[in-house]
């Protein structure tokens, strides 16, 4: 990154032209860059430029989101899934309500609500046994 030295100035100096020094970036979108022991501290930018930086960072959010989930939708199907079915029928006699997520024809336990602590972890201790055999 070139850096025109023309707009490098000292924090000692801003502090005097603060006011001359805003108004010329917000007209010429020419950030000042501001030094500290002659060393880089901090950058003024145009409030259009920032919002630019703003828009590009959350683009970038999004696509890393989106590779993610491209990931995992990759992800083969495990042919041991533990059918619904069988943990009905485990479980009928008890009350509760299993909290999931779906990606793809994938799902994920989130939640197991309603139940008691003990039950509870039976469950969770069935799914991981579960899930440890395809590691």
């Amino acid at each position: 990154m070139l850096i025109d030295t023309e707009k490098m100035i000292p924090i000692t100096r801003l502090q005097r032209e603060l006011t001359l020094r805003l108004k010329e970036v917000s007209e010429t979108g020419e950030p000042v860059y501001v030094l500290r022991n002659n060393k880089m501290a901090a950058v003024i930018i145009s409030s259009e430029e920032y919002e630019l930086l703003k828009n590009v960072e959350e683009l970038l959010e999004h696509l890393e989101i989106s590779e993610v989930i491209e990931q995992r939708l990759k992800r083969p199907v495990c042919p041991k899934n533990i059918p619904w079915e069988k943990i009905k029928k485990k479980h009928s006699q008890k009350k509760y309500r299993l909290v999931y997520r779906l990606i793809g024809k994938h799902s994920e336990v989130i939640e197991i609500v309603g139940i008691g602590k003990s039950d509870k972890e039976a469950v969770y201790k069935m799914v991981f046994e579960r899930l440890k055999k395809f590691s």
